[in-house]
């Protein structure tokens, strides 16, 4: 018994050595060539042993060097694709449905009534990194402004944990005609941490980002604005804009206006 586990140490020892010798002919390019050369001295042995002439020796030892450089490359190439199946793709998912929403006349927060919102969801089957935003564009220049979207009053600008297939709203234009309190400031966790939340006044708002935190809260002046919001979805080296189409908004003088769909 002890001299079989000697002699299974020994065979474990050249084991590893052979191991240790392959990993470092790989670590260096050279196992490829090793593995040729090995081919071709196995099969000039056999050629030997059955006493070939030398030239016939030498053709087939060739022969089997480039044989075995052959196989060694259709591996690697089957490898590389089965490799780049399996990856996952680093291309942003795209979206699942975007659009203009109209405020809801039932809606128990007045100034939900009057708030057009943009709504979207990611398609695929993984989270994405998300940034919105609003490009207002008026006669002689073109904003676009940080936006935010969420769900209740939880709202941000940017979320690199989004859920496919869930709907998630962006606030862009809000509609008062009287002084109001807003929903999402009633909410906040710790009141006037973010700006004063005074009752708004009537008129018409752009509502992103700088609105909801109440830094920036001037109503529009009468006149033409055309809207859209902007989904961008990926990391910055992958980004992907997916934009809405422009809606023109119409603000008359007493701030209040129809809202017209246009394509242009």
């Amino acid at each position: 018994m002890q001299g079989f586990w000697h002699k299974a140490q020994r065979f474990w020892n050249a084991a590893k050595d052979v191991l240790a010798v392959r990993t470092l002919l790989q670590w260096t390019g050279w196992w490829e060539t090793v593995v040729g050369l090995a081919s071709s001295i196995v099969a000039g042995g056999l050629l030997s042993f059955w006493k070939a002439s030398w030239p016939i020796i030498v053709l087939v030892g060739l022969f089997a060097f480039g044989l075995s450089s052959v196989c060694w490359r259709i591996w690697r190439a089957t490898t590389s694709v089965e490799a780049g199946a399996r990856m996952p793709s680093d291309e942003p998912a795209g979206l699942q449905s975007l659009g203009w929403r109209e405020g809801d006349p039932s809606d128990p927060r007045p100034e939900y009534r009057g708030w057009c919102h943009v709504v979207f969801m990611l398609a695929g089957n993984r989270k994405e990194r998300v940034r919105v935003f609003i490009e207002v564009k008026r006669r002689s220049s073109t904003d676009r402004l940080n936006a935010v979207f969420g769900q209740g009053a939880s709202y941000a600008h940017e979320d690199g944990q989004v859920r496919p297939g869930e709907q998630f709203p962006v606030p862009v234009f809000l509609k008062l005609r009287d002084p109001t309190t807003l929903w999402i400031d009633k909410c906040r966790a710790v009141p006037g941490d973010m700006g004063t939340f005074a009752p708004v006044a009537p008129g018409c708002y752009i509502t992103d980002k700088a609105f909801l935190d109440g830094y920036h809260r001037s109503s529009q002046a009468p006149g033409t604005v055309r809207v859209r919001v902007i989904v961008s979805i990926g990391s910055v080296a992958r980004r992907v804009e997916n934009p809405t189409r422009w809606r023109r908004f119409e603000i008359a003088a007493d701030g209040m206006q129809p809202m017209t769909p246009s394509g242009g």
